[in-house]
């Protein structure tokens, strides 16, 4: 998902939002929800995105700055 919009910054409802549909139990989406998150922190940390507000991010260094100085 973040390789397809490269220059977005995209938060964590959203990316999960594209994998899952909506009817999918609370319980499954809570779990994908944390799963989400793990994968995008993990990433961070190595370098491979970059962090822009709480919970978005971006493949794009100034998208992920200009969302976090906004």
């Amino acid at each position: 998902m973040l390789q397809r919009q490269r220059d977005e910054v995209l938060n964590v409802s959203t990316i999960l939002e594209s994998l899952f549909v909506v009817e999918i139990p609370q319980a499954a989406r809570s779990e994908a929800r944390n799963r989400i998150a793990n994968v995008l922190s993990i990433g961070l940390k190595s370098n491979k995105w970059y962090r822009g507000k709480k919970g978005q991010y971006s493949l794009s260094r100034e998208a992920a700055g200009m969302s976090s100085a906004a």
